[in-house]
């Protein structure tokens, strides 16, 4: 399977876990759906096993420590001081400050 290693992949792989992989998706939003029914696991973020509960499916802390994710914004700097992009960069950073809040 050609594939790129997120994050957690790569950490894992230097703590010497090689995971097998059955399937990949494009949205972690399919993967509790998936998981029914069968004997697979996965690697969920947290935040998406307390909104996602589905039947069936039960979610863990894994065995060990893996890193924090933190989303970062870039863009091209000739986008800086264009109003369109400002107006969205903003509309992206409430949205995650607003996340972050109910947390």
């Amino acid at each position: 399977m050609d594939r790129q290693f997120n994050l957690a992949d790569q950490h894992l792989a230097r703590a010497g876990v090689n995971r097998k992989i059955a399937a990949t998706v494009e949205s972690f939003v399919l993967v509790p759906f998936l998981l029914r029914g069968t004997n697979l696991i996965s690697l969920v973020l947290e935040r998406a096993i307390q909104k996602l509960a589905v039947p069936g499916i039960a979610g863990f802390e894994p065995p060990l420590s893996l890193p924090d994710i933190h989303e970062r914004m870039f863009w091209h700097p000739r986008h800086t001081s264009d109003q369109a992009h400002i107006w969205l960069r903003n509309r992206i950073s409430e949205a995650a400050a607003s996340i972050a809040r109910v947390e």
